[in-house]
């Protein structure tokens, strides 16, 4: 295996660990664990606006998380 798909496996192995951390955090809705996939700039987009939900960063996804949540 040459380096470059050794690091295309490893880069699938890392999405699908974050993928797969994210539905069990959801699922459970661990809000303490929520805002752990999420870099600042990370956006959190639920349908299209301007019906639609918008966050960035952690704590307003975790915001927005809880709000979905409550209905």
């Amino acid at each position: 295996m040459d380096q470059s798909a050794l690091q295309r496996f490893v880069d699938e192995a890392m999405i699908r660990n974050v993928i797969a951390r994210y539905a069990d955090i959801a699922t459970r809705a661990d809000y303490e664990s929520f805002h752990s996939p999420w870099t600042d700039d990370g956006e959190f987009v639920i349908g299209e606006a301007p019906k639609g939900h918008h966050a960035t960063g952690p704590a307003d996804t975790v915001a927005l998380f809880r709000e979905l949540r409550a209905g």
